[in-house]
């Protein structure tokens, strides 16, 4: 068993660099002894790999897009390939230990589009709406499952056959695991395709803009303040609060509802909200103006024409920051499917509102936003998404 005392990316990404001793067999079981690491949190990170993991001793806290669960010792769980999380210690009464088996999808469904794989494996993978499953032994449907995670750490790479006992054993698992995520895959067939439709409830919505945000911004170097908030900052060029991003994201999805309806409702909250306040609303605004000028929307106002000065006035003399470039930016990366490249997401718009005049202007300053954040990133935010390149437009 491989002892991790750190976590390594790919150069240029969040993507964590996987040992696959050999590289054809895409498996690895990792030690993981927390207390060694730098910081007593292992940050923001995914992987194409599942990884299940059972918590020897000390207690952890495993945070994803949109949750946030605690695991005590003799917990375990499991996080779905390609899922953003990140991991903190809650306690030093005791070592922080936690088991790992990391593993490609491939190693069970055999190759992409096998009867295995359609049935069994991408289902659960492909899941946006599984996240993080958690396995707790007072519960006697779990407690069995974390004692099939426990065992397969028993087994000796020495031993005839190690390979072949692996994959069974995770296939032993694997099925116990699909069996608990039915429920969660029948909701899948009511919410798929909704993403960019639904009202976000929470700051940490679904949507795929919403993890593009964190994704990006966690790119610039983690600190953990005082206030226990996310401050990001890229070597001093410039700092975003992870808190302070996913409100403004809120506000943007919750009160855009369209062109005819949210303008009032915008202009009400903008005039009667404290400045702090009201600075959030603006992404309600500004994330449809990349280009201060309104003639550049392609949208419908149906709206007085009081109202309709409002937004002029206010969109010509509004002094843009990162926050509002960042909303632009992701809003511009993401589809109902997942992430994308830019030059997709100009197709899906254009199909559904067609090429305005002002097209090719709004797509040349949204390219300019990008590499705003390239620059700020250190390389290219396409490697920081995963999945952006095989997205399907619908």
């Amino acid at each position: 068993m491989r002892i991790t005392r750190s976590l390594e990316y790919q150069i240029g990404s969040k993507e964590e660099k996987l040992p696959y001793v050999p590289p054809d067999f895409p498996y690895v079981a990792s030690r993981a002894e927390l207390d060694f690491y730098r910081e007593p949190f292992v940050p923001w990170h995914w992987h194409n790999a599942v990884e299940l993991f059972y918590v020897e001793s000390g207690e952890l806290k495993y945070h994803t897009p949109n949750k946030t669960l605690v695991f005590p010792s003799g917990s375990a769980g499991m996080v779905n390939a390609n899922v953003l999380h990140m991991t903190q210690i809650q306690t030093h009464r005791e070592k922080n230990v936690q088991l790992l088996h990391i593993f490609d999808p491939r190693l069970l469904a055999g190759s992409h589009g096998s009867l295995i794989d359609q049935k069994y494996i991408s289902p659960i993978v492909t899941a946006s709406q599984i996240e993080l499953i958690p396995l707790y032994p007072d519960k006697p449907e779990q407690a069995a499952v974390i004692s099939l995670i426990r065992e397969v750490f028993s087994l000796s790479e020495e031993e005839l056959g190690y390979e072949f006992h692996i994959r069974e054993a995770l296939s032993q698992i694997w099925i116990k695991l699909f069996q608990m995520c039915i429920p969660m895959l029948k909701k899948k067939s009511q919410t798929a395709g909704c993403w960019r439709k639904a009202r976000c409830q929470s700051p940490k919505s679904e949507t795929p803009a919403a993890w593009a945000i964190q994704v990006i911004s966690g790119k610039y170097s983690v600190k953990l303040q005082d206030t226990h908030r996310f401050n990001i900052a890229a070597n001093g060029r410039i700092t975003v609060k992870i808190d302070r991003i996913w409100i403004f994201y809120f506000y943007h999805r919750h009160y855009n509802v369209n062109q005819k309806q949210m303008v009032f409702t915008r202009k009400e909250l903008y005039m009667t909200l404290n400045c702090e306040a009201a600075e959030s609303v603006r992404i309600c605004i500004s994330h449809a103006f990349m280009i201060q000028n309104i003639n550049t929307s392609i949208g419908t106002f149906d709206v007085s024409d009081e109202d309709y000065m409002f937004m002029e006035h206010f969109i010509e003399n509004a002094v843009y920051d990162d926050y509002d470039r960042l909303v632009q930016l992701c809003d511009a990366l993401a589809l109902p499917t997942g992430f994308c490249l830019l030059e997709k997401r100009f197709v899906d718009v254009a199909i559904r509102y067609g090429t305005p005049p002002v097209t090719v202007d709004r797509w040349k300053k949204t390219l300019e936003i990008k590499d705003l954040f390239d620059s700020k990133t250190g390389g290219s935010i396409y490697q920081l998404l995963p999945g952006v390149v095989t997205a399907p437009l619908t």
